[in-house]
C-alpha cells in the first residue's frame, strides 16, 4: 500500500482545497494502476462532512497516520508549495525512515490541456544539481 503525504494546513481555504484535490487526483490515478493507496487527507476530507474537527484531539490525527504508515510497502511525497516545511509532511518522513520505508518524492506538473502529471524526481539528484 502506498501512503500519500503532501501538505494540506493552510488558513487559505483555496489552498486547502487545491491540495484535497491534487491528493484526489493522485490517488485516483495509483487506483487505476491497480495500486492501493491511502491518504490520511482524503480520510480527514470524508470526515469533516459529518464531524466537528475541533472535537477531535490532534492526537488522534497523529495515531491514524501512524497506523496507516506502518501498514505501508511506500510513502509518496507530493511536493507541493510548503512540503519542505510542513509539520505534517516532516513528521510522516521521518517516520517512515524510522519504520525503514522507502520513501518516493513526486512533483506536480501540468500538461497544456491543463491536467496534472505526477514526475518522479530523484531528490538527492535534484538538490545536487541545485548546489
Amino acid at each position: 500500500m502506498i501512503y500519500i503525504s503532501l501538505p494540506y494546513s493552510n488558513e487559505n481555504k483555496f489552498i486547502r482545497k487545491y491540495r484535497e484535490e491534487v491528493a484526489r487526483i493522485y490517488f485516483s490515478k495509483l487506483v487505476k494502476d491497480g495500486i492501493v493507496a491511502t491518504s490520511p487527507i482524503l480520510t480527514g476530507c470524508i470526515a469533516e462532512h459529518y464531524i466537528d474537527f475541533n472535537e477531535v484531539p490532534y492526537s488522534f490525527w497523529m495515531e491514524l497516520s501512524e497506523a496507516y504508515i506502518a501498514s505501508c510497502s511506500e510513502l509518496h511525497v507530493i511536493m507541493l508549495d510548503g512540503w519542505e516545511s510542513s509539520t505534517g509532511v516532516n513528521w510522516e518522513i521521518q517516520r517512515a525512515k524510522q519504520m525503514g520505508i522507502p520513501i518516493k518524492y513526486f512533483d506536480v506538473m501540468y500538461n497544456n490541456d491543463g491536467t496534472q502529471r505526477f514526475v518522479e524526481l530523484d531528490l538527492l539528484e535534484a538538490i545536487d544539481g541545485l548546489l
